[in-house]
């Protein structure tokens, strides 16, 4: 799957090793957290911590309505900055255990959004992609909309300083083979000059295919 496809923001924080630089509503110290979307496509935040965590932001009275506020700041050494806005702790499950290592308390969290930039922060954005996911399969879009894909392929000969990579590529407006058998002959007329009776020389140009050459075919050496 492509970047563009589908927000990938699991995988960044997961990538870029992530740590909780301001805790908000959330008691401390933390042990480990998982930020990810549920089957019904909500941002949940479930942090792991000591059966005998405290502190985190005093909860609001009851009945009270009121904007959520609350967030949850990430950060990374390798230059990512998150930050979850409207942290809801939701529910709260503690495991008391004899040895507090094993102890756990288990913070399940609702967030309404998700924040997140990379290094340099303050470059400017050229566009925003939304995920739009109850639309229709076949939808008239206002613009033209073109899809293609390439292949690419490699093949390495030999070994070590004398190899030879040869490297190709296809797609809907055709292939580029043509240095690629440049470089396979020139490898040929190497490998025969220290002597090595052996090598491929271009086949059909047309099917990019190979064959073994005739003893008459080898350079001298």
């Amino acid at each position: 799957m492509f970047g563009w496809e589908w927000e990938d923001f699991e995988d960044l924080i997961r990538s870029y090793h992530v740590s909780i630089i301001d805790v908000g509503p959330l008691k401390v110290p933390v042990r480990s957290f998982d930020l990810r979307r549920n089957e019904k496509l909500g941002l949940r935040l479930v942090v792991r911590s000591p059966q005998d965590a405290a502190g985190g932001t005093k909860p609001p009275p009851a009945a009270i309505v009121r904007f959520n506020t609350d967030k949850v700041s990430f950060s990374s050494n390798l230059g990512l900055e998150v930050v979850a806005e409207g942290v809801d702790v939701e529910r709260s499950n503690t495991k008391i255990h004899d040895d507090p290592a094993l102890g756990e308390l288990v913070q399940d969290c609702r967030v309404h959004r998700l924040m997140g930039s990379l290094y340099p922060q303050d470059r400017p954005v050229a566009f925003v992609i939304d995920w739009l996911e109850n639309l229709d399969p076949v939808f008239l879009w206002p613009d033209n909309i073109t899809t293609s894909s390439n292949s690419e392929h490699s093949v390495v000969l030999g070994a070590g300083a004398d190899s030879i990579t040869m490297r190709g590529s296809s797609g809907p407006g055709g292939s580029g083979t043509q240095g690629d058998r440049a470089v396979l002959r020139a490898a040929c007329v190497r490998h025969t000059a220290h002597g090595v009776n052996r090598g491929y020389f271009p086949g059909d140009a047309r099917h990019g295919s190979f064959k073994r050459p005739d003893r008459d075919d080898l350079p001298a050496s």
